[in-house]
């Protein structure tokens, strides 16, 4: 740290051993190891702090080896102690004020708190009751997650050693976050919301398509509401019509004659509602006819 460029000052406040088990105390220490693990491993590492390290938190420190031989600047004593209160910050997502930049006047402020939310706001609580600056992450400005946006401290800690390296929080919060969290940078997930509500808007527009749709009372059949129920159907409409009831006749051709108007039918036979008597439909487009209809009228169709 001492012969890194970057000089922001960021400490984890190591004071909240009241609020958590032995199991978050773990939890603590270990994420201190894999903020430290990524600091060391940096060309120009954060100026590392832990502050008010005591009771639990420093027997955990002491039970995995020589931590006083990391990197880390390990205070027994309060920030508070250590630098000026005009130059902090504590970090808090309940703050309503966003983090724009980092700046090497001021020295920023992790709640070293594991919880699982049983205290939600507590570390903007204390910030507000000792008069000390705050500020959320801007994740909403750069970031869309799936989840709610409290990071583990860790993650905290890399996304301002990323944003040091490139001034680009978006870049920052995207080499950092897990997948499990969903991120998305802002730009993909508004074209991805766009793309979603044009797919809405399709869906829409063919459900209003469907409400068009006739059903026919006698025959069964489901014609296009939009035609003149006196209009003569052609072969081509009836193919149409015959594509819109494929669930109610047998399988057919497509096809059609546009001259005579007759559909190419390949032989198939469906229930003649109207007359209540079978008619059958052969290749050569010639019907037999049932008892309602003539021979005459038969041949000239």
């Amino acid at each position: 740290m001492e012969k890194s460029s970057c000089k922001v000052h960021v400490v984890i406040d190591c004071d909240f051993d009241n609020y958590m088990e032995d199991k978050d105390i773990k939890a603590l220490v270990k994420q201190i190891q894999f903020s430290y693990s990524a600091n060391r491993r940096a060309k120009n590492p954060l100026q590392f702090y832990c502050c008010n390290v005591g009771g639990k938190c420093r027997e955990r420190l002491e039970s995995v080896g020589d931590y006083k031989g990391w990197d880390i600047k390990f205070h027994e004593a309060s920030y508070s102690s250590l630098f000026e209160k005009s130059s902090l910050v504590y970090l808090s997502s309940e703050s309503p004020n966003i983090l724009e930049t980092l700046e090497e006047d001021k020295v920023y402020i992790i709640g070293g708190l594991v919880d699982h939310n049983h205290h939600k706001g507590l570390c903007h609580k204390l910030a507000e009751e000792k008069g000390y600056a705050h500020a959320q992450l801007p994740i909403g400005d750069y970031i869309d997650m799936k989840t709610r946006k409290v990071l583990a401290i860790n993650h905290v800690f890399e996304i301002l050693l990323r944003y040091t390296e490139s001034h680009d929080w978006q870049k920052a919060f995207y080499s950092v976050l897990p997948p499990r969290k969903g991120a998305v940078p802002k730009q993909l997930a508004e074209t991805r919301s766009e793309s979603e509500n044009a797919g809405d808007k399709r869906e829409s527009e063919n459900s209003d398509a469907d409400d068009d749709l006739v059903k026919d009372d006698q025959t069964g059949l489901v014609f296009d509401g939009a035609v003149n129920n006196d209009q003569e159907v052609t072969g081509n409409d009836f193919v149409d019509i015959i594509s819109k009831n494929s669930g109610n006749i047998s399988p057919m051709s497509k096809s059609a004659d546009k001259t005579n108007g007759v559909a190419d039918t390949n032989n198939f036979d469906r229930q003649d509602s109207v007359n209540n008597k079978a008619v059958e439909l052969p290749a050569n487009n010639k019907a037999e006819l049932t008892e309602s209809t003539t021979a005459e009228e038969a041949k000239g169709e």
